[in-house]
């Protein structure tokens, strides 16, 4: 797999598999990375010797039948994974100064590890969309765009595999299950109200950005709003424009995903590279029909109704800031909010995308503030 002499495959296995831990195990993905903790300090043992650095030989053997009997090279991604989460409980309880050296110690430690270990391993690659166990393959041929990635991305002729029927398109050329999927579609209310993919909701994502420090109760309101159950794979999809941004700027799909994978910490979120351009494409071309629907409802309905569920929780379990804060965030407008019968030419400002500062780590900082709160008295 690592033929190269300057290692660029290795380099392109460290960014995969960041972004395949973040997509599994967003707990752990998001400490490691407020540590600055990143998989070329950590995994470079595994993935050169195959997990046999400090592993007893018995222990490794063992291994090493299992993982050639299953006759899938890349599956060792999905190993290392399995080893972090196996520790998930002492990672969270690690301080920064400790953390490389319990990264360091873990090991397959005896034969019942190793099946542990590696039947937990082919529970997440049968949860990881095929697209991306195929990019796993071309990394190792050192594929660029794998190299310039800075999210979890599936490709849209999986994510249409999952929006309709099964026998509408052909299979893709790896066995994997069709995943359950729910598509968030960041697209203009009007756009999405033309035409979608089956099962998509419309993610007004002003008002979702806003709220990226607000505590995880009321990211699950939010989630629970959008339909979203803990086990669908949540896929966003915003305008190809809003895929890009000037340079030192982030464009808006990457904020978006970021609130989804690091500030609620969500499993199973991914994106469409491309956005919407390239998935019109691919159903215009397998002559598919997309959704239409009314424009959806106005925000402030929508946030009228997590406010009255707000409620029946308790002010106890959200606090009163929490409440007062989405009051102020849904009754009042967001400059720039665009309704389908709202000409262009009145919108406050150009394309949402352009509004963007530069971010270097948002979720870092989302992090430190939940810490001082729930450090103060």
């Amino acid at each position: 797999v690592f033929a190269d002499d300057e290692f660029h495959a290795l380099q392109c296995f460290f960014i995969s598999f960041r972004y395949l831990l973040l997509y599994h195990i967003p707990g752990i993905a998001t400490i490691l990375e407020e540590f600055e903790v990143y998989p070329e300090l950590y995994v470079t043992p595994w993935f050169l010797t195959l997990f046999a650095s400090k592993t007893e030989l018995d222990v490794l053997l063992l291994f090493w039948d299992l993982y050639i009997g299953q006759g899938d090279p890349y599956l060792f991604p999905f190993i290392g994974m399995a080893l972090l989460e196996g520790v998930q409980t002492k990672l969270s309880h690690t301080d920064e100064s400790s953390m490389p050296e319990v990264l360091s110690r873990l090991v397959l430690g005896n034969r019942e590890d190793v099946l542990k270990v590696f039947d937990r391993a082919m529970e997440l690659r049968a949860g990881t969309p095929g697209s991306f166990i195929m990019r796993l393959r071309r990394a190792s041929g050192v594929d660029g765009n794998v190299r310039e990635e800075e999210c979890f991305t599936i490709q849209e002729d999986e994510l249409l595999r999952c929006c309709y029927p099964p026998g509408t398109l052909e299979p893709l050329q790896l066995e994997q299950r069709a995943l359950d999927v729910k598509v968030l579609d960041a697209r203009p209310a009007s756009h999405f109200a033309a035409g979608h993919l089956p099962g998509s909701v419309h993610l007004e994502w002003r008002r979702f950005l806003d709220l990226a420090g607000a505590g995880s109760a009321t990211h699950d309101l939010l989630l629970d709003q959008l339909g979203v159950t803990p086990d669908c794979h949540l896929v966003i999809i915003t305008t190809t424009e809003d895929t890009r941004a000037p340079e030192g700027q982030q464009p808006l799909v990457l904020h978006l995903y970021d609130f989804f994978a690091r500030a609620c910490r969500r499993r199973f979120v991914s994106v469409v590279r491309d956005g919407w351009s390239k998935v019109v494409a691919l159903v215009t071309k397998e002559k598919l029909q997309l959704h239409t629907s009314q424009a959806p409802e106005s925000y402030a309905n929508r946030g009228a109704s997590l406010l009255s569920r707000a409620a029946s929780v308790g002010v106890i379990q959200f606090g009163q800031g929490v409440v007062e804060d989405l009051q102020r965030k849904f009754q009042t407008p967001a400059a720039g909010d665009v309704t389908p019968s709202t000409p262009k030419a009145s919108r406050a400002f150009p394309k949402p995308v352009m509004q963007w500062a530069p971010v270097q780590k948002p979720w870092k900082t989302i992090m430190v503030s939940q810490k001082l709160q729930c450090r103060s008295p």
